[in-house]
């Protein structure tokens, strides 16, 4: 059994931002697992991605947050 919580990382985006720079972070940080000799799997990482308002926001080619 795996009891290592995961390290809670923020992405910090905003208005424009290109979307290469969110996305190929989340896809890194997101495939990293820790895996036990039972092969059960844990996330080694938790992802949050913090806006610098409430509001939505969009990526530079319109993909929203």
């Amino acid at each position: 059994m795996i009891d290592k919580k995961p390290l809670r990382i923020g992405l910090l985006d905003f208005e424009g931002v290109m979307a290469l720079d969110l996305v190929g972070l989340v896809d890194a940080f997101s495939s990293a697992f820790l895996e036990d000799s039972g092969s059960e799997r844990a996330n080694c990482y938790e992802l949050i991605v913090i806006g610098l308002t409430s509001r939505p926001f969009f990526s530079e080619n319109g993909i929203i947050r």
